[in-house]
């Protein structure tokens, strides 16, 4: 991982059991110009001075501290930001934990921004398509049954996913709540509690 990567970071979870298998990092990344109609997450949408560039190798530290099973990147469009997302993902993934990403993009777009084996190298399951809400289902890890698998390793199955609770509330030392999760109840932010979708 290069020392100057920076990745912008729209918020960060140490701890989830609904964004993929077993216990996960969740990165949600800032900066998505797909624009999917319904999106459920459009406070990530925006790029510019208000974005937050983190360094790549202060992730992977911070991943490595968490004592997870590995790590999900969402967004936003994580595909937007590729190089370091590959190399991060890349070097979580040498470290023997698992790499799974969500994109808007379809697998076809998938294959024209990076090839199989980089892909390969950097991710065991590629969650890839645009939201759709005419074909909402949140189930499985998807927002919509157009949403396509890309099984990168043997790590995962199917089954795996459909096996995900659908939300989850953290509540953490300092009081705020994160709602997460493919099927999140709509609620209002109240005082200093965060929702993250």
């Amino acid at each position: 991982m290069k020392a100057e990567s920076l990745i912008a970071v729209h918020s960060l979870l140490s701890h989830s059991r609904a964004n993929g298998p077993g216990t996960r990092s969740v990165i949600w990344v800032q900066g998505c110009s797909i624009g999917c109609g319904g999106c459920f997450n459009p406070s990530t949408h925006e790029t510019g001075s208000s974005e937050s560039k983190t360094p790549a190798i202060d992730l992977f530290s911070w991943i490595l501290s968490n004592g997870v099973d590995g790590i999900t990147i969402t967004g936003g469009e994580p595909f937007q930001q590729l190089p370091n997302i590959l190399g991060l993902s890349r070097d979580v993934k040498k470290a023997g934990l698992t790499s799974i990403a969500l994109t808007g993009y379809t697998l076809k777009q998938v294959f024209t921004l990076a090839d199989r084996e980089q892909l390969e190298d950097s991710f065991d399951v590629v969650v890839a398509g645009p939201y759709r809400q005419s074909l909402h289902s949140a189930q499985a890890l998807r927002g919509s049954t157009n949403k396509d698998f890309l099984f990168l390793s043997d790590a995962y199955t199917l089954k795996d996913f459909e096996e995900l609770p659908e939300c989850e509330v953290v509540i953490e030392p300092n009081g705020s709540v994160i709602v997460t999760g493919i099927n999140v109840p709509t609620i209002s932010e109240e005082g200093d509690k965060r929702v993250i979708f």
